[in-house]
């Protein structure tokens, strides 16, 4: 649920159809996930988005530096698990490490931003930087499909979706100017 990166850290909530929806840049990258969290305010947000008409209540799943709430689970931390909490921790690491894939699809992407003797955290927009990665990577992700949206069989939104583009507003806007 969170990257590290040269000093700024970066809360992301990743969907399993390998969109990032969610980004908080922390500027201090001394600071705990719990801390940039709780400043962030995802966990309010997340009261009016995830409870269905019918009660129905969806959660994130984050590393174990987050603490759990209604809409925010993690692996269990005691020190003797029993067989079931065993069982989930192994199944829901399979699940962190395809939301993984994701994470490293936008440095992999975008490798400048992963060259890290070139960046320079108070004379360049690093953190800027970072956030059109991610935005680009969304795009990227929106047309053609990747091991995350296979691993979970979801569909990412279209390119018009994401973007909230209306194509045929466009269309008029181009075919205007190519007349002049």
């Amino acid at each position: 649920m969170h990257e590290k990166h040269l000093g700024i850290k970066f809360q992301e909530v990743m969907y399993p159809n390998d969109m990032i929806g969610h980004l908080y840049e922390s500027i201090e990258g001394r600071r705990h996930e719990a801390e940039i969290l709780r400043e962030s305010g995802l966990l309010d947000e997340l009261g009016d988005l995830f409870i269905d008409a019918d009660g129905t209540t969806y959660c994130l799943y984050g590393d174990s530096a987050y603490p759990v709430s209604r809409f925010l689970l993690s692996p269990f931390k005691v020190a003797r698990l029993s067989n079931l909490q065993t069982e989930w921790n192994k199944r829901m690491s399979s699940v962190r490490q395809a939301v993984e894939w994701g994470f490293g699809n936008i440095l992999s992407k975008f490798a400048i931003l992963a060259f890290k003797k070139n960046q320079k955290i108070y004379l360049q927009a690093v953190g800027k930087a970072y956030i059109v990665g991610v935005i680009l990577a969304n795009c990227h992700n929106a047309l053609y499909h990747n091991q995350t949206t296979q691993y979970f069989n979801l569909v990412p939104p279209s390119l018009e979706d994401y973007l909230f583009v209306d194509c045929e507003i466009l269309a008029r806007k181009t075919h205007v100017s190519d007349s002049f």
